[in-house]
């Protein structure tokens, strides 16, 4: 293995031994307590370590700034593609193999609840996996920013959910009320998604520049204070100019979670 692999293989390694752990209890949790855990608990813990995983190929460069040392590199940019997408899609792929290596392992133990938990969480699995994979490129592309790009990474996808689970017929209260043609058609929705998702995080990569493209100036409506404009003479003032300045550095945040 050359220098390279290397190298994005110990960028990978924090996360992607992260997600192994959460899928190994998230499995166990249901073999040892049937109560205790669920189709949705397990693909929530399985979701984290694919969110975590999947931003870290390119939010790690961003995180300790060597995003431009990557793009000054004498290497051809489709070759350092290839190995962070290779490497990237590795992982994904142990994550669904440890979960279904675990519950059947359960099983083999007599715990037959967890191998039944971890066959019926595979589908979904496999689409939380695909959508992270193109979802976690892109973001982190496109916004340069780690918190930015796993908020997108988990919003992009469940709003098309809102969308496309209506009109194909999926209903909320249970998958099991979802006809074949139904979650045939969602299925679709995420391929071509994740297909449009891959493709804009390659262009965005071939040609990402030092200084990522922000469109501009975005400001958001300021919060007005009476009195705020000149000196504070009370302490009620000085309070509320506080609250005030604080509001407007979490107004992000704020919005995101909104």
């Amino acid at each position: 293995m050359n220098t390279l692999v290397w190298k994005e293989v110990r960028l990978l390694w924090p996360a992607w031994s992260t997600a192994l752990v959460l899928v190994v209890l998230a499995v166990s949790a249901g073999a040892l307590s049937e109560w205790a855990c669920t189709p949705v608990t397990v693909l929530g813990w399985v979701g984290l370590g694919v969110l975590l995983l999947c931003v870290s190929p390119f939010g790690q460069e961003l995180s300790q700034g060597t995003f431009s040392l990557l793009l000054a590199q004498p290497i051809a940019r489709r070759r350092i593609w290839r190995v962070k997408v290779s490497l990237l899609a590795a992982a994904l792929a142990s994550v669904i193999v440890v979960l279904a290596a675990v519950g059947h392992a359960w099983a083999q133990f007599g715990h037959a609840a967890a191998g039944r938990l971890a066959e019926a969480c595979l589908p979904a699995a496999l689409g939380i996996v695909l959508a992270g994979f193109a979802g976690g490129l892109w973001t982190t592309l496109l916004f340069r920013q780690v918190l930015a790009a796993s908020c997108f990474t988990v919003l992009v996808p469940g709003a098309l959910a809102v969308v496309v689970f209506p009109l194909a017929g999926v209903r909320w209260s249970g998958w099991d009320e979802a006809s074949p043609g139904s979650m045939r058609a969602t299925a679709i929705g995420l391929v071509v998604y994740a297909v449009a998702g891959f493709g804009w995080a390659r262009w965005l990569f071939l040609r990402a520049q030092d200084t990522a493209w922000t469109g501009g100036t975005v400001a958001l409506p300021t919060w007005r204070v009476r009195g705020a404009a000149g000196p504070a003479r009370t302490r009620g003032g000085r309070l509320a100019g506080l609250w005030t300045k604080e509001l407007e550095l979490q107004e992000i945040t704020l919005l995101l979670g909104a």
